[in-house]
């Protein structure tokens, strides 16, 4: 459509395929979950983002204060922090 600057799309419905080959330990750097107390209350803690050429987002603090794991498959991604 032309936008100069195109958004994510996020997505927190991982699919099962994918949780597959999740490690949620990050190679045993972090081998217990503690969040996992949290049962049901647990809020989304998993995205899945995509996203086309140029596509990004606006400076923000992540959802309740969270931290990320960003990953590229293809391509290459200018992070600024």
């Amino acid at each position: 459509d032309g936008d100069a600057s195109p958004h994510y799309v996020f997505d927190h419905d991982v699919w099962p395929e994918l949780l597959e080959e999740y490690d949620a330990s990050v190679g045993g750097v972090f081998p217990d979950d503690l969040f996992s107390i949290l049962g049901a209350a647990r809020k989304a803690f998993r995205w899945f983002l995509v996203g086309p050429r140029c596509s990004g987002s606006q400076p923000h603090i992540d959802p309740d204060g969270t931290s990320a794991w960003n990953a590229l498959i293809a391509g290459r991604k200018h992070w600024v922090l």
